[in-house]
């Protein structure tokens, strides 16, 4: 009820004209607005005040009722207007979500990702074609063609000179191979 207006009227004086008070307060109550009554000699009725001090203090509080109740409403909108905030949240929420999502997987790639790279594998057990692949992964080793059919690997100066030394130190390893040759 956003009533502006309110009436207050004497319940004896109405009393003299039969259903006057009956008709007021159903107009007031079609109308939405508020109803005091002051020395009603009905004890059923709604509303009733002994003086007009009493009838006061309680149409002051209807009066702030609406008025607050007014302000809620400017503040919080029309339940269009709310429905609207909500699903603006929610929409908010479900795109951190995925993002958070993203960023989980991205985070769950970049850490495979290391432990792969900072994994050491074994290279002692694999046979010399699958070497010479890791070799050339690694870029360690050059595959070249020198006019020939298939490609001949070109080593680097250094892993040269460190297979030199596996052949001396592994000497008895390699009986037929001569390192000088």
């Amino acid at each position: 009820m956003t009533a502006r207006h309110a009436v207050v009227c004497d319940g004896s004086a109405m009393q003299r004209v039969p259903g006057s008070l009956r008709y007021l307060v159903k107009i007031c109550r079609e109308a939405g607005v508020p109803l005091y009554v002051i020395n009603d000699p009905r004890t059923w009725g709604c509303q009733t005040h002994p003086t007009l001090a009493d009838a006061l203090s309680d149409l002051k509080k209807t009066v702030s009722d609406n008025i607050i109740r007014n302000a809620l409403d400017l503040r919080e909108g029309t339940a269009f207007e709310r429905g609207r905030l909500v699903g603006r949240l929610e929409k908010e929420m479900a795109w951190q979500a995925h993002d958070a999502a993203r960023k989980t997987r991205e985070g769950l790639t970049d850490a495979r990702r290391r432990l792969m790279n900072s994994k050491v594998a074994d290279w002692s057990e694999l046979t010399e074609e699958d070497l010479l692949r890791k070799l050339v992964g690694r870029k360690v080793i050059a595959l070249q063609r020198d006019g020939k059919p298939g490609r001949s690997p070109k080593c680097s100066d250094g892993l040269v000179g460190l297979c030199r030394r596996c052949f001396e130190t592994d000497s008895e390893k390699f009986p037929t191979a001569d390192p000088s040759k």
